[in-house]
């Protein structure tokens, strides 16, 4: 997922993101940083196949994506996304 959107309902203030009048909410968005996964190479003689594993990310809590907040003054392209 390209970005994560997080609501708040009630919060007028709304730092950092952009509230919205008629649902009484804020929303405000991370966006993908980075992306690591964490693979293994498995062979099967037998059938003569092989395979690439997942198995799991490289971020906090095993996440293979890493997010962060994003600005409402920016237009993202995520052409700078790592991998």
């Amino acid at each position: 997922m390209l970005w994560d959107q997080h609501k708040t309902v009630g919060d007028k203030t709304c730092s950092g993101g952009i509230f919205i009048q008629d649902h009484n909410a804020c929303y405000k968005y991370q966006i993908m940083k980075e992306v690591c996964l964490l693979v293994k190479f498995e062979k099967d003689i037998s059938h003569n196949t092989y395979s690439w594993v997942y198995t799991g990310g490289c971020f906090k809590d095993n996440k293979p994506i890493l997010y962060d907040w994003a600005d409402t003054d920016v237009k993202y392209n995520f052409h700078d996304v790592k991998f």
